[in-house]
């Protein structure tokens, strides 16, 4: 298994945070609590009316949510997950399932949801991997990992480079066009789907190099031997959404050693850019109408709003797991690291 993989692990199989630990965010910011008791609530969207769809990752469910709260069920991957949801054409809703063997992904797909309630998959994104695995002459790993030093390493953690693994995990989208973009957690890469369901690279996200210090090492339990190293980490995109200005913005989740960072891409080019880094647990991204971006830190329990490349507290919230900007105010899931008991609030500005 590699570290790109413990990474999504621990997003992947995590449930929602209590009610009363929703509460303790600071007064001066959570303005609403809409809906409680959620599983894993990794994915989230407002719909024009105020309604929305959260995906619920721990049951394997897509929600719809009305402006007063009420909910049900609208989607279900049986033994699998749902974790992006967004809008398509003609009152349809498109969302990233995945079916789950074990700790490997088994299939990987962008399903449409139909406003009769019917389902189908529109781009079957694994087959694609595994017909062009898009980060195959990428390099990953350690790049100059002194001799003898390699005996010591966690099974977990490779000590040569190896390039791009065939491997799926679509876990966002976002509108672009006629069509959606997708993040592949997994195949660190975006994926472009038309709306007839054809699929294309848009880009490969670039590998996150980190120093090794003596006190990562230690926080790691790695030998000393690796102090000094460079270590190539996979990028790992967990959300993807266009600006105003028609860029793509891609918050990434690397996993330990190597920070979250948030990058802006060319949806034409694909040539990216590195906005910021250094978050923890980047998971999600919300770009409001004026360009300012905001950002879920998981495992740093706030949301960062990034203006001009640097990065801000906007609010102090336990363990968000989606943002989303909406008629002037933000809207969250919390506490997505306790089962059953997540929740959506409104954030003021």
């Amino acid at each position: 298994m590699r570290a790109r993989n413990r990474a999504l692990a621990v997003v992947a199989t995590a449930t929602a945070l209590s009610m009363a630990l929703t509460m303790q965010a600071e007064a001066s910011t959570v303005s609403r609590l809409l809906v409680g008791n959620l599983s894993s609530p990794l994915g989230g969207k407002v719909s024009p009316d105020g309604s929305g769809y959260v995906s619920e990752a721990g049951s394997g469910t897509l929600t719809a949510v009305s402006r007063w709260g009420k909910r049900h069920v609208v989607a279900r991957e049986s033994g699998g997950e749902i974790t992006g949801v967004d809008f398509g054409p003609g009152g349809t809703v498109v969302y990233t399932a995945s079916q789950l063997t074990g700790e490997d992904v088994s299939a990987s797909t962008l399903d449409v949801l139909r406003p009769d309630g019917t389902t189908s998959v529109l781009a079957d994104l694994r087959a694609y991997e595994v017909a062009q695995n898009p980060d195959a002459k990428a390099s990953y790993g350690f790049l100059d990992l002194p001799t003898g030093c390699e005996p010591t390493l966690p099974p977990s953690i490779p000590g040569d480079a190896y390039s791009g693994l065939v491997d799926s995990h679509a876990y966002s989208v976002g509108r672009l066009g006629d069509g959606w973009v997708v993040g592949d957690a997994a195949g660190n890469d975006l994926l472009g789907v038309s709306a007839t369901g054809t699929v294309r690279t848009i880009a490969v996200l670039p590998p996150q190099p980190v120093l090794l210090t003596g006190e990562t090492a230690g926080r790691l339990g790695l030998d000393p031997c690796v102090i000094g190293s460079t270590y190539d980490a996979e990028p790992v995109p967990t959300d993807v959404q266009q600006g105003p200005d028609g860029m793509l913005y891609v918050s990434l989740l690397a996993g330990d050693p190597a920070p979250g960072a948030v990058y802006r891409v060319d949806p034409v080019t694909g040539k990216s850019e590195k906005l910021v880094g250094g978050l923890v647990g980047a998971v999600d991204l919300a770009v409001a109408p004026d360009g300012a971006v905001y950002v879920a830190e998981l495992f740093g329990d706030r949301i960062s709003k990034i203006v001009d490349g640097v990065a801000t507290p906007f609010a102090q919230v336990p363990q968000p797991g989606a943002v989303d900007w909406f008629g002037g105010k933000l809207y969250a899931t919390v506490q997505v690291m306790q089962p059953g008991r997540g929740a959506i609030v409104t954030i003021k500005p």
